[in-house]
């Protein structure tokens, strides 16, 4: 083999060489493009799962998907709290959430008891504290043999926005909150009723859930940080908030306060101990 013919052939393997290095390059990138696809498809969830019934609580399907949380354009004018900002994309999994507020009737039913002020069958449970309300999940657990819980804080949001047909409401269903709440008592002429309603009475949310903007605040699972905020947190997937904490995020503005309360990104917090007529609940339940 003269010199020639051999350089000739060294040229060609390491071209060979070259061209199966560079193959398997192209090889990595397109497996690393395909699974990032497939993780930012994920939070997309097509399923439709029926409504369900249990224990006579109604359950909403709520498909998964990602929103922007806090106080977006259509908040920021009235946002009376820096805990609201930055509005940051969340992603969240597929779960159910109650078409109403927890009843006294419903609350009755697990816990055997009724520590409402204002009583009535069909008006929201309330004067429940945080940690009442882990008592009724166990219960309402055991009873059922399903995972309900308190719904975290970005799910509680994404579901008074309407999910995946939000139509970016001020508040819960409208941008008049007349339409979707009991509310502001207590900055009216006093002239209306001083009380909670039957829960159902206003129109509902793009996704037929009803006072997620008035009658009673809501209890959510987080714990709430005032010196710290987790909006800021790069994990933003099924995100949840402060464990070691001793307060924990209520939503949902109530029968006494005034409509900037209402609004889908406003919220507040209270001690696990803490209950008044202001405030009640409703519940996630984990999808099988």
């Amino acid at each position: 083999m003269n010199k020639k013919t051999f350089a000739l052939l060294l040229a060609t393997v390491f071209l060979a060489s070259f061209t199966s290095c560079d193959k398997d390059d192209d090889k990595k990138d397109n497996q690393k493009q395909e699974e990032q696809q497939q993780e930012e498809v994920s939070w997309e969830d097509n399923r439709e799962l029926p409504n369900v019934t249990i224990a006579g609580i109604e359950m909403v399907y709520v498909q998964g998907g990602s929103f922007m949380m806090g106080a977006t354009e259509e908040q920021l004018p009235y946002a009376s709290s820096l805990f609201e900002t930055p509005a940051h994309k969340v992603n969240l999994s597929g779960f159910y959430i109650s078409k109403y507020e927890v009843t006294q009737s419903q609350w009755e039913a697990i816990m055997h008891n009724n520590p409402s002020y204002f009583v009535g069958a069909n008006k929201p449970v309330e004067k429940v504290s945080y940690n009442d309300v882990q008592e009724f999940v166990a219960a309402l657990n055991a009873q059922t043999n399903k995972h309900f819980r308190l719904p975290t804080e970005a799910e509680w949001e994404y579901a008074a926005r309407g999910g995946k047909k939000t139509h970016h409401y001020i508040y819960s269903g409208s941008n008049n909150p007349d339409e979707v709440g009991h509310y502001g008592w207590f900055f009216s002429d006093m002239s209306e009723p001083q009380t909670t309603f039957d829960v159902g009475t206003k129109a509902p949310n793009e996704l037929g859930l009803y006072d997620m903007s008035g009658n009673v605040q809501e209890w959510c699972l987080d714990g709430f940080s005032a010196t710290e905020n987790y909006y800021e947190s790069p994990n933003q997937d099924n995100p949840r908030g402060f464990t070691n904490t001793e307060l924990f995020v209520i939503r949902g503005g109530n029968w006494a306060a005034g409509s900037e309360k209402l609004r889908v990104s406003d919220r507040n917090n209270s001690t696990a101990t803490w209950k008044e007529s202001v405030c009640g609940f409703r519940l996630v339940m984990e999808v099988e």
